[in-house]
């Protein structure tokens, strides 16, 4: 497998070389992305609102920083979905990834800024533990026109600058109409090795994502249905690195940014009290949503469906410069 450069170095593609527009590959790439989907039968006489469902999505080369910091817990269960409940301790995750070689992207890359909370919760009896993203922003120039908003998850088009890598310092910037809505800033520390390696990769084979979907009625004034969903998002970590960083959430102008003011809005709402754990990671991934369930109140009819979704447990995080819980 192609191998990042370490963050020592810097990458040996400029970003606007990797941002070119390559009209010459656009038919063929076009015609191979239906080959990771399925089809969900629909009313025949209604447009299906989703398309096709997504499959099996592979990302096969990944770099990922994220930033985590304790939050007031009762604020945080007010952005949750009824039903869902933070970790403890309660916290809050932003997160910049990039990834290239996907053979579904039109230009063979995709940036997205996240902000998710570790949290659970308890469907039928049976707890599920996992992130909840209460955004999800990609790339407007790359943008992925159908995934995981199908399970419920907020996900707006936004522009993303490529991660930028100056003296040991990785950048991200999130904006929209040319004005910077959420700045991101790691400073690399420590490659991680042995045990804080292996815990690392143990999270992320065990990862899981819940949504919450919901659906408007008629007059698009209120919620006739609503219910969580599960998916896994299983995450293979080559490298990885623990170091410090920071975060800049700026104050959206409603008149401006139409999509994304009342989601960033109510994240600096948010206090963060702490920083827990910063953590750079390369490695690949894939979206597993052909397996994904949505848990209503009807239960699939045979268990064994409900099998690749493990109870919860004890909900704790790693914290790999040594604080704890």
């Amino acid at each position: 497998m192609a191998q990042w450069p370490t963050p020592d170095d810097r990458f040996a593609e400029a970003p606007d070389a990797r941002l070119r527009w390559r009209p010459a590959g656009l038919r063929a790439r076009v015609r191979s992305m239906p080959q990771n989907t399925t089809t969900r039968p629909h009313h025949p006489l209604i447009p299906n609102p989703t398309g096709p469902v997504p499959g099996v999505a592979r990302f096969p080369r990944e770099l990922i920083f994220t930033l985590t910091y304790l939050t007031d817990k009762a604020a945080l269960a007010g952005l949750l979905p009824e039903g869902f409940e933070p970790a403890d301790p309660p916290m809050v995750q932003f997160r910049y990834r990039f990834s290239d070689q996907l053979d579904w992207a039109l230009n063979s890359s995709h940036d997205a800024v996240g902000v998710s909370v570790p949290c659970r919760i308890t469907h039928a009896g049976r707890a599920y533990e996992g992130v909840h993203w209460l955004a999800l922003w990609e790339n407007d120039f790359t943008a992925v026109i159908l995934g995981r908003e199908v399970f419920g998850v907020a996900k707006l088009g936004a522009d993303i600058h490529h991660q930028s890598h100056t003296d040991g310092e990785h950048r991200a910037t999130l904006s929209e109409a040319g004005r910077p809505l959420i700045e991101l800033r790691f400073r690399t520390g420590q490659q991680l090795h042995g045990t804080e390696l292996d815990e690392l990769r143990r999270r992320g084979a065990a990862n899981h994502v819940l949504g919450y979907k919901q659906i408007p009625n008629a007059r698009n004034d209120g919620i006739i249905m609503a219910h969580p969903t599960i998916y896994r998002h299983t995450v293979t970590i080559d490298r990885a690195w623990d170091g410090d960083g920071e975060v800049i959430v700026h104050q959206p102008d409603p008149a401006v940014h139409v999509g994304s003011a009342p989601l960033i809005t109510s994240i600096r709402a948010l206090p963060l009290l702490q920083p827990l754990a910063a953590v750079l990671t390369t490695g690949s991934a894939e979206l597993d949503m052909a397996t994904g369930r949505e848990l209503t109140d009807h239960e699939p009819s045979d268990p064994a469906s409900g099998s690749r979704y493990p109870a919860a447990r004890p909900m704790s995080l790693w914290f790999p410069t040594g604080q704890s819980s």
